[in-house]
């Protein structure tokens, strides 16, 4: 006799059939106990972790989900991969400049003999703005934050 090998939808777990033998089934049925009980196992481990804030993890995911139009803009933005490695290549040296509050106010790096520029512009709550102009390029990035953590970042590409 065939069995007949119906699933579940999600985990394809094996479910019984009324044509089915009960000596095939009880087979097929044993298998799905122990992927269920190892799918449980994954999340009460997961669950009880020291590493894994879930409260924390689910602010990132809210975060992302979010911002996500603000994140596929950044990663299909018009600028080059060449471009980019200027705008992040390591530098030859830096020198930074503090304001009042003993905060960083702007950072000069010298980026392949050229300067590269960066300025930070504090709001009311003291978090940055960062400003970073190189070749004649702008790169202005925002922070947008809740609850004290950081909730996006907005980036702006242009010539300066």
């Amino acid at each position: 006799m065939t069995i007949i090998d119906d699933k579940t939808a999600h985990l394809k777990l094996p479910l019984p059939n009324r044509d089915n033998l009960l000596w095939d089934d009880v087979v097929r049925l044993r298998e799905a106990m122990t992927t269920i009980d190892a799918k449980i196992k994954a999340i009460d481990t997961l669950l009880s972790s020291d590493d894994v804030n879930l409260e924390d993890l689910q602010e990132l995911v809210n975060a992302i989900k979010e911002n996500h139009n603000s994140i596929d803009a950044i990663l299909t933005s018009k600028l080059s991969v060449a471009e980019f490695n200027r705008l992040t290549a390591p530098p030859s040296a830096v020198a930074y400049s503090y304001n009042a509050q003993n905060l960083v106010d702007s950072v000069t790096e010298t980026v392949a003999g050229k300067p590269r520029q960066t300025t930070y512009a504090y709001n009311s709550e003291g978090l940055p703005e960062t400003i970073t102009t190189y070749e004649g390029k702008m790169r202005v990035e925002t922070y947008s934050y809740s609850a004290g953590r950081v909730a996006g970042v907005s980036v702006t590409e242009n010539e300066s």
